[in-house]
C-alpha cells in the first residue's frame, strides 16, 4: 500500500539520490510514485 508521506518524489530527487530509493523500496515493499512538474508520472516498485 502506498503511504502518502512517504510514497511520492520527484523525478528529480530520485535520479539524485536512486540507490536509497532502490534501497528503500526493497526494504518497504512499498511503491514510490514519482512526479514531474508536480504531477505523477511514474510508479518504481520492487520486482518481487
Amino acid at each position: 500500500m502506498l503511504d502518502i508521506t512517504k510514497g511520492i518524489e520527484s523525478l528529480t530527487n530520485f535520479k539524485r539520490n536512486t540507490r536509497e530509493y532502490l534501497e528503500r523500496i526493497k526494504k518497504s515493499g512499498h511503491p514510490l510514485v514519482l512526479t514531474v512538474n508536480g504531477k505523477a508520472e511514474v510508479v518504481v516498485q520492487d520486482a518481487e
